[in-house]
């Protein structure tokens, strides 16, 4: 049975998750989450026609296991040849997934997720991976590096964030950028109401910068051009200025 898919603000969405010993793996109890984990993701894909990965604190299990469906990856023909994958046209949970090593190239693009509703978040990823789970029966796998394409790296990367209690909002560029800026000056970002003026002022600069750099975003990045959709994070290079910065500091100080 699918459940609801918890939002920013829930807590299971930032408190890390417990590695699920082999001896829980067989139970009705856990099983039941499994299938829960995986109805979810393909309840989200029937709704709105997407859907890639979803981990288990996104319905409030703090347990290190995930499902994936990639059905609609890039590559999914080359990832029928991944160790464990029953089919790449349904939904199958990865248990206690570890990225065991990474290049260092890196990628930068638009993520989304389905606890940060109708949101965009610039971020950098290892282009290269590899990654060891679990499955449902017990069995160790292994995608080494030469299986795991770009579209496949990020996304497991975003999943293994959710078990470490990070939503990709935290690791956006541009907002990792300026909140330590304002953190120097006595600003909390996170405090800052979007509503307000300096809320405002931020966004469009942030929106400013997104636009100046949506090179490197997705084929859809430029739906940042909707002035109506909630864009929190931008560019690889937020521009550091310091009469803009002055001038935020002083509107948060007086919120």
């Amino acid at each position: 049975m699918a459940r609801q898919v918890l939002v920013k603000g829930a807590s299971a969405l930032v408190a890390a998750s417990r590695a699920v010993p082999k001896t829980t793996l067989g139970t009705p109890q856990f099983q039941k989450k499994l299938d829960e984990l995986c109805s979810t993701l393909d309840a989200f894909r029937a709704d709105h026609g997407f859907g890639r990965g979803i981990a288990a604190p996104q319905i409030g299990y703090n347990d290190q296991f995930i499902a994936l469906n990639l059905a609609s990856c890039d590559n999914h023909e080359l990832y029928k040849q991944l160790p464990g994958v029953p089919s790449v046209e349904t939904s199958f949970p990865l248990i206690n997934p570890v990225i065991t090593w990474h290049g260092s190239a890196t990628m930068t693009l638009w993520d989304d997720c389905m606890s940060l509703p109708d949101t965009l978040v610039l971020v950098q990823r290892w282009q290269h991976i590899r990654v060891e789970w679990i499955d449902r029966n017990g069995t160790s796998h292994t995608w080494d590096k030469e299986l795991i394409k770009t579209d496949l790296s990020e996304l497991l990367q975003h999943e293994i964030d959710h078990l470490h209690g990070t939503l990709a909002d935290r690791q956006a560029l541009a907002q990792k950028q300026l909140g330590a800026q304002l953190r120097l000056r006595g600003v909390d970002l996170n405090l800052i109401p979007p509503s307000s003026e300096c809320g405002h002022r931020l966004r469009d600069a942030l929106l400013t910068a997104a636009r100046s750099r949506s090179s490197h975003g997705k084929e859809n990045s430029n739906d940042i051009d909707n002035d109506d959709a909630p864009v929190i994070v931008s560019a690889a290079k937020f521009p550091l200025d310091r009469a803009f910065f002055n001038s935020i500091v002083d509107l948060a100080r007086n919120i």
